[in-house]
């Protein structure tokens, strides 16, 4: 599986840690929602064990990814709502039996994105399990303008509400799914550091 490299003990407490078990627990009721990036991770589980009941979503919707800046996209002030994914996501789990495992597989932000979809509707976190895939970049969330800049992989970006250059923290905000933006050339306007790769 291409799940997201992680640090055993991340230095920042809020940055999440995910633990994905080698085989998924014993239910009746398998609910996979997943991007397209976490096709194989899927196919890897399945085939490691036979379920009784399993539904599969599968969210076609890119993120509006930018990570220079360049292509500014529409400022938005929330976590990504699926306009066309939400209803279905909505209807498939009121479909759900008592038991049911949400399985999510994808970039960071998507995850905590169904992740708080699925506990605004009645789901615990014991019912959740998080599969992050690597290579899809951070969600940054620019403290200035509140905006999101996705699939964000170097450090500073530009926020492409705002244009500011941001300093990607690794403060991580599970209601939002994203980890924090500041500028990075606040006291001093202009002197921007050379980007660095994000891990």
């Amino acid at each position: 599986m291409k799940t997201l490299e992680q640090p055993t003990a991340p230095s920042i407490k809020s940055r999440p840690i995910y633990q994905w078990p080698d085989r998924l627990p014993d239910a009746g009721d398998y609910l996979f929602v997943i991007e397209p990036c976490g096709r194989e991770t899927l196919s890897e589980l399945l085939r490691e064990q036979a379920h009784e009941r399993v539904r599969i979503l599968l969210h076609h919707e890119g993120n509006e990814a930018s990570s220079t800046g360049a292509d500014l996209g529409p400022r938005r002030t929330e976590p990504a709502i699926w306009k066309r994914f939400e209803p279905k996501l909505l209807e498939t789990l009121k479909e759900s039996t008592v038991g049911c495992r949400l399985v999510v597989i994808g970039s960071e932000a998507f995850l905590w994105d169904v992740r708080g979809f699925a506990v605004a509707h009645g789901l615990v976190d014991e019912e959740i399990l998080l599969y992050p895939m690597a290579g899809q970049g951070r969600r940054v969330f620019c403290a200035h303008c509140r905006t999101f800049t996705e699939g964000v992989h170097v450090s500073p970006v530009a926020c492409t509400g705002c244009g500011c250059y941001l300093e990607v923290r690794d403060h991580f905000s599970r209601r939002l799914g994203a980890y924090m933006g500041v500028r990075v050339d606040a006291e001093e306007p202009g002197a921007v550091p050379q980007q660095e790769e994000l891990n």
